[in-house]
Order: C-alpha cells, then structure tokens, then sequence
C-alpha cells in the first residue's frame, strides 16, 4: 500500500497517472511530510520529466521514421504525440476510458524546458508522417515492396575516440564488410504512379531493452563509400530485381544529397552497390558520402529522379 498526505491508496496506483501527474504526487508528498515548500519545485518537476520522457521520444521518432517507410499506415494513440505515456486517469464508464481530454495546451504554454521538448517532439512527429504527402514519395502509401538484401559496404574507419582514421599517404582508412545484414538493411517500394523508394535502416544504436534510450553517440555518422545490394550469384550476371538497374539515380528525401546504383566488377564477379554521385564544382568532381547519421533517425530514405 501507498500512503499520499495520511491517505491509503494501492500502491500500483502511482502508475496509472501521467508521467506529469506522478511527478506532481511525488512532490507533493514530499512537501506534506517535510512540511515546507521545494526551492525551485517547478524547475525540479520539469528537469525531472525531461529526463524521463526525452529517451522514449527519441526511439518513437526512430520507430515511427521506420514505420513510414514499410507497408501499411503507420498509426500512433491520441496523445504520442505530445508525450503523454498512456496511463489515463481511470473512467468509471468502461467506453471512456483512455479517452480523456487531448493537452492541446502543452503546445501553447510558456518556455521551459518541458514544453520545449513536447513542442519540438510534436513537429518532428508531424514532419515524418507529412513524408507520405510528398509526390515523389507515393510509393510509401501504395507501392509493391520488395526487401533488397545489403550483402556488403566500403565505410571510412574511426578511432577509440571517434575520429576518421588516415592511412600513411594520408587518404581515409576504409573498413569493408562482406556480410552487412547485421546492421544495414534496405527495403524498396514502387507504385504505377513512376514513385520508386529505397529506404536504408541502420540499427546501430538501437536496443530492443525499452529501458535503454537510444545510444546516439554510438551511432555516430556512419560513413560509407558504397552500399552493396547484392552480387551475382555462382557467377551467373542476375542483376538487381524489381526494376532496379545500374544508373538509376535517387536523391535523399532530408536533403537532397544524390545517389547512385552502380555496377563494378571484383574477383570475376559483378556486384551492384549504392555509390554516392559525382557532382561538378569549382574544385572539380566530388561525391557526399552516403551518412546515416543520428539526424536521419536510422532511417535513410531515397526517392528516384530517373536514369
């Protein structure tokens, strides 16, 4: 049992309130039985519910960024997307329950902290669902889908510390990893409309341990050169299926960085990868690497511009 200013009350109680009500008990006790207000309770309220809710928040956008990207409509309860847990207040009526009044108020209160994060949660949640109302993105809401196996990657190698390594002669040390399907995967979508998506996942970082936030630190940007779809098989040239082909080009739906399908050849086998495209300056031809970073939510999503 639980005790709240002299009152009994079952113990597992304390967890059917919101995170914000919680707190609010919490403190409240407190002051009763010391018998003297908090310094600073509201800052210490929010500090508190901050570093709650922040590390949920985190892996809803990355889950829900995936989502989108997958078959289906991706669907969130009244309220996710202004951080409410889902422990409503009980309803003597069976069929209002869980139906309370949606905090439409959080979004319009002062500056601290904790409303900060909910306003800025709210956005990005809706940002990522406004994915699917994007012309070139169609596919995402009536596409065919197809997964793509990530047979292999190039990637820029890092220090203990984080840093890119350098060869002697100066150039970047690359790591090449012949199975991928630990940490890359890839899922395709296309529709008649001419929509064709490739979306990339990286998983580094993530824990399935809802107890543990995502480690965006650990997930630092990942760097690849090249991105290998699949190679042929028993050396029989298959090429890549569902209507991929070498020289399609895709552009990232976050920033418009340019992609390529390529094909080379290596060991008397063909292989087809995902290379950055070469694009034309002052200094002469450079290419943006293929980056997942924290940014991107584990989630990389291309849209095709053509051949």
């Amino acid at each position: 049992l639980g005790n709240h200013k002299g009152k009994v009350f079952p113990s597992e109680a304390f967890g059917t309130r919101t995170i914000e009500t919680a707190l609010k008990t919490l403190f409240d006790e407190a002051e009763y039985r010391k018998h003297a207000a908090i310094p600073n309770r509201q800052k210490l309220e929010n500090t508190l519910f901050v570093n709650i809710i922040e590390p949920a928040m985190d892996k809803m956008l990355s889950i829900y960024k995936m989502l989108v990207t997958l078959p289906g409509s991706p669907a969130d309860f009244a309220g996710d997307r202004l951080g409410l847990t889902g422990y409503e207040s009980k309803a003597k009526n069976y069929h209002q329950q869980n139906r309370n009044v949606i905090p439409w108020e959080y979004l319009e209160k002062g500056n601290d902290e904790k409303y900060e994060l909910i306003k800025k949660f709210y956005k990005k949640m809706n940002e990522i669902a406004g994915l699917r109302h994007r012309p070139e993105l169609s596919a995402l809401n009536n596409g065919s889908s197809a997964v793509i196996p990530v047979t292999g990657y190039k990637k820029i190698q890092r220090d203990e510390k984080g840093n890119f390594k350098r060869n002697k002669d100066g150039s970047f040390a690359m790591e090449i990893q012949q199975n991928a399907s630990d940490r890359l995967q890839a899922v395709l979508r296309y529709n008649g409309e001419g929509s064709i998506v490739l979306s990339l996942y990286n998983n580094t970082g993530a824990s399935a341990d809802n107890t543990k936030p995502m480690d965006r630190a650990k997930q630092t940007d990942e760097i690849y050169e090249r991105i290998i779809l699949n190679p042929d098989s028993a050396g029989v040239k298959e090429g890549l299926k569902h209507g991929l082909k070498a020289g399609m080009k895709f552009k990232n739906a976050a920033n418009n960085d340019e992609y390529e399908i390529k094909e080379f050849s290596e060991n008397g086998k063909t292989y087809y990868s995902l290379e950055p495209a070469a694009k034309i300056n002052s200094a002469g031809a450079v290419k943006n690497p293929i980056k997942i970073s924290p940014d991107e939510l584990n989630t990389m999503i291309l849209y095709s511009t053509g051949s």
